[in-house]
Parts: C-alpha cells; sequence; structure tokens
C-alpha cells in the first residue's frame, strides 16, 4: 500500500504543469512529447469526462484509444499554427472535443 501511494504522489508531481497555471497549447504538446503515457492519461480522462457529461457525443464504434489518438492528432495539428499555438491547453481541448465528436443539438 505504501509503495501505490508513493507511485501516486509520484504521478502528481509529474502531472502536474510546473510552468504556470494553464500552459499554452505549444508547451502541453511539448510536454507530450517529453511524457507521452501521462499525456494520453490526461487526454483520456477528458474525452471520458466530455462524454460521460454528453459535451462529447463519440460513434459506438470508436474506442478510448481510438478518440484520444484522434484528439492528440487535432491538439498538435492545432498546436503546429502559428494563430492557436498561444491558446490555453485547455481551450484547446474544448475546442477538440467540439470539433471532433458535437452532439446534435436537440434545439
Amino acid at each position: 500500500m505504501r509503495k501505490f501511494i508513493l507511485a501516486a504522489a509520484a504521478l502528481l508531481i509529474v502531472a502536474v504543469p510546473v510552468r504556470g497555471d494553464t500552459p499554452t497549447l505549444a508547451r502541453y504538446m511539448a510536454d507530450c512529447r517529453e511524457a507521452p503515457r501521462i499525456c494520453r492519461a490526461d487526454v483520456g480522462s477528458y474525452v471520458l469526462s466530455s462524454s460521460l457529461n454528453h459535451f462529447a457525443c463519440l460513434p459506438k464504434d470508436l474506442s478510448q484509444d481510438g478518440a484520444v489518438d484522434q484528439m492528440t492528432d487535432w491538439l498538435q495539428k492545432a498546436a503546429d499554427k502559428p494563430t492557436l499555438a498561444d491558446t490555453s491547453a485547455d481551450e484547446a481541448k474544448w475546442s477538440a472535443v467540439k470539433a471532433l465528436w458535437p452532439c446534435a443539438s436537440t434545439e
């Protein structure tokens, strides 16, 4: 149990950005290249939360890994654009969810 607690604490220390409260998309993607597993876990959590809260409507045949791949690709393409690179990572993740898996309007 002690090893688990230490490992969880170490993961939190690594996962928390130290470059300010909200990193830019460019910084977030650079961090993703340095720590891809942590990045995939973060993106995966965002996808799952967005889906469970009905902000994202993922196709039934799309796996969690497939959704993470799609969102990571979208974020990387956005980070490569000078106009979007300085956007906050949180704002970019929200934009990715809306662009990739919009839910049908009930209006």
